[in-house]
């Protein structure tokens, strides 16, 4: 296949860019894709996940550039650079960074995995406390007592049920 651009050369790089929900694609010879911009991947080198995640996470840094991880010791910079974690507690520590970056990559900052069949009723019952729980908040928010009140006494019922 020709490149896109020159159409003499033979392409070696496709390239595929979603903006508003419409797909462009495109075929590059190295020559072309190099005045594109896209040196980075005209010459071959390794994209893997480790060096998406470190580039987004560059997108992301904030001037406090020094904190690290109290567990591991890992620094921020360091995770930057090749894009893992130290520990569980890396979490925690970059918690205030990691979410959007978290969110930008998987779509979405909260994990909705599978449960275990004989876990299900019991994280169903969390699950629906945790929901009245930030209806509870809103309808204070709102100032709207009388639902408040209704959503606390549920709330109650189904943490006495759990004792």
């Amino acid at each position: 296949m020709l490149c896109d651009d020159c159409h003499k050369n033979e392409s070696s790089i496709h390239f595929s860019q979603i903006v508003n929900n419409k797909k462009t694609d495109m075929n590059l010879c190295q020559a072309c894709a190099g005045k594109r911009g896209f040196n980075e991947h005209a010459q071959g080198s390794d994209v893997g996940v480790g060096n998406l995640v470190s580039k987004i996470a560059a997108e992301y840094e904030s001037e406090q550039g020094a904190a690290s991880c109290p567990r591991c010791r890992l620094k921020y910079a360091d995770f930057k650079k090749n894009g893992r974690l130290g520990c569980g507690h890396c979490y925690e520590a970059f918690e205030v960074r990691l979410h959007d970056l978290i969110r930008k990559i998987h779509g979405s900052d909260t994990h909705k995995g599978k449960v275990p069949k004989s876990m299900e009723p019991v994280v169903a019952k969390s699950r629906n406390i945790e929901n009245m729980r930030k209806a509870l908040r809103d309808a204070i928010q709102a100032e709207d007592f009388e639902k408040a009140a209704q959503i606390r006494d549920t709330v109650r019922k189904l943490e006495g049920a759990e004792k």
